[in-house]
């Protein structure tokens, strides 16, 4: 069997198990979500046989089964597609299983599951109920809050400790004090926010106008000082994040988006894409469908070519240059997101986005200020 990859180009591995999801966001940006077909055996042996003893993987791989609800698909797939993977897995190598739930599936038998090592489960939850329904809720209209939190508690009572992914719509953005207690009060450590996003299928945005981006601005500050207060009680995703890129700026090629093949997508069939998750799945002739090669019938290093001599790869590079030309938040930043810059712009050479200027601009500049603040107050201390 081939050792792993001395200079691997991927590190992580998204694999959509099914299409279909239980629940209709408001927000989702995710086509073909009531597509009930599942990922074949012979797909699933395929990624692994291929990609696995390929240049593209190096000693650590994450594999992160989305893009769909993937507890619509029980747990004796996922146990044979595990057992498939280590099968093809080289020697010396780490092979780590993460699944990004709603939470609404969960019982006895999942639960075992993620008991078992190197299986995380993030779980999406919007806060407390009457926030979290207002746009996470099934085809009939039914909220899903009450499940959501029982698969939460089934998970914490077994000795697992999901992460939480909660999305920021309009209506979050004066609730960071509710957000912070139902994060406390359920026991929540590790908490991440999302923005919704103008992406996919979903081309309007409650966090479109001119008076968001201060309100996101007061939300975080808040959010960040409660939990600075109770430094025990929770991590945030976006704070790590950002003091880390603060304290050392990001390196030429750390932008996983914008990187080829560092983020490799595998669609139910077979269809291979990279750059931005979001991109798998959605029609656009420009860049062939953002659809490299087909992992039943088609040699990893055809993929890896098409990737390379690549329309869409040209210009994302086009766009990493620009940004690094005309914005000072290039060494913070590394250039954004591709799958942002399309589906705000059309164009993946394009610079600034909203997604930016909340995510990345207004973000750091929150955890800047507060740093300050502490710094400045530390040094004032008799």
């Amino acid at each position: 069997m081939a050792a792993f990859s001395a200079s691997p180009l991927t590190d992580m591995l998204i694999m959509q198990p099914t299409a279909f999801c239980n629940v209709d966001c408001g927000y989702c940006y995710l086509p073909n979500r009531t597509d009930k077909r599942r990922m074949s055996r012979e797909v699933l042996e395929a990624v692994f046989s291929k990609l696995l003893p390929s240049r593209l993987i190096g000693e650590r791989l994450a594999v992160v089964w989305h893009a769909g609800e993937p507890l619509v698909v029980p747990p004796g797939w996922y146990e044979d597609a595990i057992a498939l993977a280590e099968a093809h897995r080289p020697p010396g190598g780490l092979i780590e299983h993460a699944f990004q739930s709603n939470g609404m599936l969960v019982d006895g038998g999942w639960v075992e599951f993620f008991k078992r090592a190197g299986r995380r489960i993030s779980l999406s939850i919007d806060g407390p109920a009457w926030l979290h329904d207002r746009h996470r809720r099934t085809r009939a209209g039914q909220g899903t809050h009450a499940r959501a939190v029982q698969g939460l508690r089934l998970l914490q009572a077994a000795g697992v400790a999901p992460a939480v992914i909660t999305v920021l719509t309009r209506d979050s953005l004066g609730c960071a004090d509710a957000l912070f207690d139902f994060y406390a009060e359920h026991g929540i450590s590790d908490v991440a926010f999302n923005v919704e996003e103008l992406e996919g299928t979903h081309m309007t945005s409650s966090m479109a106008g001119a008076s968001v981006e201060e309100a996101y601005r007061g939300f975080m500050r808040r959010f960040i000082a409660r939990m600075r207060a109770a430094p025990e009680a929770m991590t945030l995703r976006e704070w790590r994040d950002a003091t880390a890129v603060l304290r050392f700026g990001v390196a030429d090629g750390f932008n996983q988006e914008a990187e080829p093949l560092r983020i490799v997508s595998v669609a139910r069939d077979g269809a291979v894409s990279t750059f931005s998750p979001e991109l798998l799945g959605f029609r656009d002739e420009r860049y062939d469908d953002f659809v490299f090669g087909n992992i039943l019938v088609d040699p990893v290093e055809t993929i890896i070519a098409r990737v390379l001599s690549s329309r869409l790869r040209r210009e994302i590079r086009s766009g990493l240059e620009n940004c690094r030309r005309t914005c000072g938040w290039f060494a913070w930043c590394g250039g954004g997101s591709p799958s942002n810059k399309i589906f705000e712009t059309g164009d993946p050479s394009a610079t600034e986005t909203a997604y930016c200027r909340l995510t990345r601009q207004a973000l750091l500049d929150v955890v800047l200020s507060t740093l300050e603040e502490e710094r400045a107050f530390t040094a004032t201390r008799p």
